[in-house]
């Protein structure tokens, strides 16, 4: 079977990339700020779970989370009492800094997040996870490695992909983002990718619920994985490659 899968099998994906180019136009919006000396106000956030074994790299930046296992980030947050940079917290506390993350998407990518919400609440029963991923363009990579999700596919929304030597490689088999258009793959194959272009590539990357087997299986599995994770680590938001932390840096430039 191969790594890669068609399209077809998400009918849905297709609204998604309806609204790749209202995307690109903020993250074009992201990225320049990212590139003014004089403007700090993109946190260029780091993986903060020191169990994944790529924990420590710092060319590939997840910006933006915004579903997180089947929930909008704010849901998943609230229900495991925790926010970016606060392992535990409930109440006041935990209302106040959620409503900090809020004020800093609303801030740099207010449409993106309305549009993705709208459609992730037409296709949750598929979609676990979606995210917006940048990856630098001198020496950006993420070495071979799977990850350990044996109920999802991968898809990756080509937004910003600069021409030159950058690409995607499972299993053996390399290809290249286009904008606007969808790569599905499965991420338990070993896989890497890398950008040498001297510009940054972005995708939005969205885990779907694998169609073949039944249903109820993939979402028990799912809800174990969850529950696992969140118990060993809540700054791995339950992804087996793990997500950042850096609240400061964002009440900082919002204060």
């Amino acid at each position: 079977m191969s790594a890669y899968k068609p399209n077809s099998i998400y009918p849905f994906l297709a609204e998604f990339e309806d609204i790749a180019k209202t995307i690109k136009q903020e993250i074009i919006s992201v990225e320049n700020k990212i590139n003014d000396p004089s403007d700090n106000s993109v946190a260029m956030i780091e993986n903060g779970n020191k169990g994944s074994t790529i924990y420590k790299n710092k060319t590939w930046n997840p910006l933006f989370a915004l579903v997180i296992q089947g929930q909008l980030w704010r849901d998943f947050m609230k229900e495991h009492e925790f926010a970016p940079g606060i392992e535990q917290a409930n109440g006041l506390e935990l209302a106040c800094a959620l409503d900090i993350v809020e004020s800093y998407y609303e801030q740099h990518i207010p449409k993106t997040t309305s549009l993705i919400k709208k459609l992730f609440e037409r296709n949750r029963e598929w979609i676990t996870n979606i995210y917006i991923w940048r990856l630098q363009g001198d020496k950006g990579a993420l070495p071979l490695h799977t990850n350990y999700d044996p109920h999802m596919y991968r898809c990756h929304l080509g937004i910003l992909v600069p021409e030159g030597d950058i690409g995607l490689e499972v299993d053996g088999i390399k290809t290249q983002w286009q904008e606007g258009k969808f790569v599905i793959f499965d991420s338990m194959r070993p896989h890497r990718v890398w950008n040498n272009t001297g510009k940054a590539r972005y995708i939005v990357s969205i885990d779907c619920y694998r169609p073949e087997p039944n249903k109820a299986e993939v979402e028990a599995v799912q809800k174990t994985l969850v529950a696992m994770r969140m118990s060993k680590n809540k700054f791995s938001y339950a992804l087996s490659g793990g997500m950042p932390v850096l609240l400061n840096k964002i009440t900082n430039e919002n204060t």
